[in-house]
């Protein structure tokens, strides 16, 4: 109790919240009632890991390889399981609702109310099918029959088409596009009129709504506050999947209303027989009443009903025909039996039809009926989890399992759909006879859960059904399909296809449509034209926030927009031939000596410049000026107050001018206002001069890391990060060094005065050598020859295919920046590490109550400075050695500081020795993390504005932690501190490194996903190269063909962009 009671509120919350999550973690994976069931370790403790699972389209399949390594039953959430159980089926899914209820997660499909597959009220959801049932049955589907073949005859004379000119061709979508076509003539009266035109962008897009369905419905408990907030989260993907569920809804609210607006002009909402002779889904729908009450539905209701209509309606069909076509093609034998049932069992076509009637096709295909199954088992298109809630307090029993009250259960279809124990060792392999038998297999039909299980079944189960074998039989019948190249078949590995996408409900759109086919209509039915074949092919979808590829085939961009030194690149480069390992070496131990040293002394001078007020804290200000503790924090904090206020503002001015003179002139100014400090006589004197001193130097910093990113490639570049900190790391040695000979100094004038003046006139010094010498590029590099200038373009651009500077702002990607997740785990990074920032300016004072003297507290600190230049000289070699490794390297340097900051909480105060060496720890390592960070930012982006702009975020979360930083240390907890040395602990030294494992583990796998795109770009033989518009001789504008790396593409935009980890 004694320890909380000195706890202030920034040192209390966080460490409660350290000790919740320690608590929560060891409850939730040790003790919870579910910890006996296998599973994910994050599985366990959050349903992040679905939401995850779901945003990289891998949730079903993950699940599926799950339940192979650990058996019936996995945990998948922490209240969670998935259960591939054979009687599960029947426990979960026939138990009565009031003792398994619908979890939150199908709250997440609805528009505004739950539609009818999204409704947990059992009452209502009854009434609501009551409603509904006429439009969803067979006598209904017969009644619109006809508006199906008109759809069916579009889709044909497509084909026909397609099959005598020759041209590329894809089913996939053409199949899609009649059924969005149908699907409007079946519930709405009106054709979406997409397959004329060929137009698959004015379909609606379902698949949108369907993973941003999944997403928000992976987190139960979140799913409403989900859907409200998550369209705020300035990422690109999510915004995608927004836009797409609005224009679902928004179609469907047009749908609605037209309709309604129909029934009211012909003033027939009364009569159903009387108000169209085109009695559709909706129209039922509006004239249905509740049988009790004689309500109808609001036009909220229909709006929502409609909106589940285009979700369900236009993909499942398509998808399903579409892997149905697939299997048969790589099927032969199945394909030739199911052409063959039906021109056995079926009469050919009259010229007037346009295919074959419902009611002679299901029961005249039997064949074709297991196709369908089979098709169903192995790849289902609905692979939710269907979630339902234990309420029976004595829980519930599936095998010999007892599961508690209060879990909630689903079965994966996919992952029951391979489980070996059910359907046998071929459970991975397209196999229609097993659907052949007797009351074994009739009790296998009951396992299917293609369109759901029970009360709860899909309504519209029925028009999808009679919908696809009305197409499959006439489309066979009427044309052969065959693969066109036997080696492009698809990988089905594990039942998995390549490059497939989330489908209606989370199942995969059909990788068939990506495989190469041929399209054959057969002689008998196309009248005597000559046959045809061609090779049908489709573009890969993108996944929402994937980069898209590099740059197209006749992309140009104007060269204002390109990369700066392309002119120079241009004019010398073929006159350069590639340096040889030795001269390469030469020209990089070059640059470390003129680059590398003129970083080091301005980065020195820099963070000297910036600790002015600590050496001064030793030199008399306090006395002078009758500055407190709490006054001389604040100081610190307006420093950063100024850092954060310039960050756009300069790196705006940063990009806009030549680099050179922009370091140049802040280094001017800074020493001019150190310069200033000897005018200032109390705390308000001081307050604009520090606030303006952290304006000048803002963006100092990000300059010279830019500068680093334009002369060494990002291996050298993290190597050298250590190097170039050094400076700053060791700047306490020669600041300690003058302070302390200051110190004896017997003038009237204050120590603390000529401190101030002998820096900044060194300052000032500087800043002239700078604004000549410092280059803006490398072609402004004056030590270099104009041949070493192309070298190093050379090297750089082809290490990081990204361009060396850009003068133009580029909202595009400014977008990009503020959109890419990497951006604000940076941020957030360098915020929690620099909770811990103060500790630099506290330490000479906690030398000072430790009970060492001024004139000892300098020699320490010196002492402490070169343990840190030590430090980082190993961190060099370890970068070196030991590359791609920045988020374990950086755990690695904070393990000595929070081991010092554990001994300064618990060594005894009199221990004076034990004490100096754990403050020096803790001091003096931790910032190396820190290095790795600021190095990491830039290198792991692409685009020279967007650089900067990470940059200025990255700079951003530094600024407002240090503004926080000197607030934890408070005055009344001296001279222990717990409270700010257990909020460094927890925060900055302990969370910190596990953001930049997030950060490694998402570039891993951007990276993985680029290498696998590249590969494939090189199989094709395609080059990285793009187009640029130049103005030639004559005043024509010309497209010049350059390396990628010269167009100044993002990170996200330049798929051959790899990212340094």
């Amino acid at each position: 109790m004694a320890l909380i009671s000195l706890l202030n509120t920034w040192t209390f919350i966080p460490s409660a919240i350290g000790l919740y999550l320690a608590v929560y973690i060891v409850y939730y994976r040790y003790f919870h009632p579910l910890a006996k069931y296998p599973g994910p370790f994050l599985a366990s403790l959050t349903d992040l890991w679905q939401t995850y699972q779901f945003m990289t389209l891998q949730q079903p399949y993950y699940l599926t390889k799950l339940h192979e390594k650990h058996g019936p039953i996995v945990r998948y959430g922490p209240d969670k399981l998935s259960v591939t159980h054979e009687s599960a089926i029947k426990v979960i899914y026939q138990t009565p609702a009031r003792l398994m209820p619908k979890t939150e997660f199908y709250d997440a499909y609805g528009a505004a109310h739950p539609n009818v597959f999204g409704m947990r009220d059992e009452a209502l959801h009854s009434i609501r099918r009551r409603h509904m049932s006429h439009g969803f049955s067979i006598s209904y589907v017969k009644e619109m029959e006809q508006y199906m073949d008109i759809n069916v005859k579009i889709l044909k004379d497509k084909l026909y088409s397609y099959a005598a000119s020759g041209r590329p061709f894809d089913l996939k979508k053409a199949l899609h596009l009649y059924v969005v076509d149908t699907l409007g003539e079946l519930a709405f009266s009106q054709s979406f009129n997409v397959q004329r035109p060929d137009d698959e962008s004015r379909a609606p897009p379902v698949k949108e709504h369907s993973l941003l369905a999944a997403v928000t419905g992976a987190w139960p408990a979140m799913t409403s506050t989900l859907k409200i907030w998550l369209r705020l989260v300035p990422h690109n993907g999510l915004q995608k999947l927004f836009e797409g569920r609005q224009a679902c809804a928004d179609l469907a609210s047009e749908c609605v209303q037209a309709r309604l607006s129909v029934l009211r002009n012909d003033k027939k909402l009364n009569d159903l027989n009387a108000a169209t002779e085109r009695k559709d889904l909706l129209t039922n729908l509006i004239l249905a009443q509740n049988p009790e009450t004689g309500a109808r539905l609001t036009q909220t209701d229909l709006e929502t009903e409609a909106f589940g209509f285009i979700i369900a309606g236009t993909h499942t069909t398509g998808a399903t025909t579409s892997l149905l076509f697939y299997h048969l093609l790589h099927d032969p034998e199945a394909m030739a039996k199911c052409v063959a049932e039906i021109k056995e069992n079926l009469p050919s076509l009259e010229p007037e039809q346009d295919a074959y009637p419902v009611s002679l096709v299901e029961a005249s295909l039997p064949y074709l009926r297991d196709c369908m199954k089979e098709n169903f088992r192995l790849t289902p298109v609905f692979t939710m989890p269907l979630a339902r809630r234990i309420m029976d307090p004595k829980g519930l029993f599936i095998g010999d399992s007892h599961i508690p009250v209060g879990t909630s259960v689903a079965v994966c279809n996919h992952a029951f759909h391979h489980n070996p124990s059910v359907w046998g060792p071929n459970h991975d392999v397209f196999d229609p006879s097993r659907w052949t038998g007797g009351a074994s297999v009739a009790d296998k039909s009951r396992l299917l859960m293609h369109f759901g299980m029970g009360g709860r079944q899909c309504i519209g189960k029925t028009i999808a059904m009679t919908n696809i074998y009305k197409l499959m039989s006439t489309l066979l019948r009427e044309f052969e399909f065959a693969l066109a190249n036997e080696s492009e078949k698809m990988d089905v590995a594990d039942g998995l296809f390549r490059d497939g996408v989330l489908g209606a409900a989370g199942g995969r759109d059909s990788a068939a449509a990506r495989a190469q086919w041929r399209l054959r209509v057969a002689p008998a039915s196309f009248h005597g034209l000559p046959e045809h074949s061609h090779p049908w092919s489709i573009m890969n979808d993108e996944k929402p926030g994937k980069p898209a590829p590099a740059v197209a085939d006749d992309q140009a961009i104007n060269e204002r927009y390109a990369d700066e030194t392309l002119r120079f690149v241009e004019q010398h480069s073929d006159a350069v031939d590639r340096l040889g390992p030795q001269e390469e070496r030469k020209l990089v131990w070059k640059l470390h000596w003129r680059i590398m040293l003129l970083l080091s002394v301005t980065n020195l001078l820099l963070f000297v410049d910036k600790a002015t007020l600590s050496y001064a804290s030793l030199l008399g200000i306090f006395e002078e000026t009758g500055l407190t503790q709490s006054e001389y924090n604040n100081l610190n904090t307006i420093f950063y107050v100024g850092y954060i206020v310039a960050q756009l503002p300069g790196h705006y001015l940063m990009q806009r001018l030549p680099l050179g003179k922009f370091v140049g002139g802040a280094i001017f100014f800074w020493s001019l206002l150190i310069f200033l400090h000897d005018t200032a006589h109390n705390y308000g004197g001081f307050i604009p001069l520090r606030f303006f001193l952290g304006v000048v130097e803002s963006c100092v910093v990000p300059a010279m890391e830019m500068t680093m990113g334009m002369f060494f490639i990002p291996k050298e570049q993290a190597a050298l990060q250590p190097v170039f900190w050094i400076s700053c790391l060791g700047s306490g040695i020669p600041a300690g060094f003058i302070s302390y000979g200051l110190l004896f100094s017997k003038s009237t004038i204050r120590p603390w005065k000529f401190f101030m003046i002998l820096t900044g006139g060194l300052s000032l010094f500087l800043s002239i050598y700078c604004w000549f010498f410092y280059p803006s590029n490398p072609v402004d590099a004056k030590f270099l020859t104009p041949q070493e200038k192309v070298h190093v373009i050379r090297r750089v651009q082809e290490s990081t295919k990204s361009s060396i500077e850009q003068k133009q702002f580029k909202k595009s990607q400014f977008t990009e920046t503020i959109r890419d997740p990497i951006s604000w785990l940076f941020l957030l990074q360098v915020f929690t590490l620099m909770l811990s920032n103060s500790l630099t300016y506290q330490q000479t004072l906690l030398f000072l109550a430790i009970g060492v003297s001024d004139l000892g507290s300098t020699l320490v600190s010196v002492a402490g400075a070169g343990f840190a230049v030590a430090c980082a000289v190993v961190a060099y070699f370890l970068l070196r050695w030991f590359p791609n490794k920045n988020a374990w390297w950086a755990l690695f340097w904070m393990l000595p500081a929070i081991a010092g900051g554990i001994g300064m909480v618990t060594v005894d105060w009199s221990k004076k020795i034990g004490l100096l060496a754990c403050l020096t720890l803790a001091a003096n390592t931790w910032g190396i993390s820190y290095i790795i960070a600021l190095g990491w930012t830039s290198s792991s982006a692409a685009g020279y504005t967007k650089k900067l702009l990470r940059n200025v975020l990255f700079m951003a979360g530094y600024g407002i932690a240090n503004i926080i930083s000197p607030q934890i240390w408070v005055e009344k907890d001296g001279p222990r501190f717990y409270g700010a040395w257990i909020s460094q602990i927890v925060i900055s030294w302990a969370l910190s490194p596990l953001i930049l494992f997030v950060i490694r583990w998402i570039l891993s796998r951007r990276n993985k996903e680029r290498r696998a795109w590249i590969a494939e770009q090189e199989a094709q033989g395609k080059a990285p190269v793009g187009f640029v518009e130049q103005v030639d001789d004559d005043g024509q504008v010309v497209k010049v063909q350059v390396d990628i790396s010269q167009l100044d593409l993002t990170d996200l935009e330049n798929k051959y962009f790899i990212y340094p980890l």
